[in-house]
């Protein structure tokens, strides 16, 4: 295993609240896109925008297991492995 570095607790902060500022984007982003794609009937966009959601997924696993141990980061890896599977 590999050793954890310690974190400064305001760092730590700062980029957890980045990683769900990144995900809240990305779902603004999709919601517009899918709200686009349903305004014009575009069904290839509609499903481009519902295709975000694994990116908001992805980066709020992110965010909710940093910080935390081995085992949590394990767990997280396999969510993320089913996500993409």
């Amino acid at each position: 295993m590999t050793e954890q570095l310690p974190v400064e607790a305001t760092t730590a902060r700062a980029y957890t609240l980045t990683i769900w500022g990144i995900a809240l984007g990305i779902l603004v982003f999709a919601s517009g896109v899918v709200a686009w794609a349903l305004a014009v009937g575009n069904a290839q966009l509609f499903k481009d925008g519902v295709d975000w959601v694994y990116d908001v997924a992805l980066y709020g696993i992110a965010a909710i297991v940093f910080g935390r141990d081995a085992r949590a980061e394990r767990l997280a890896a396999m969510a993320i492995g089913a996500v993409m599977a």
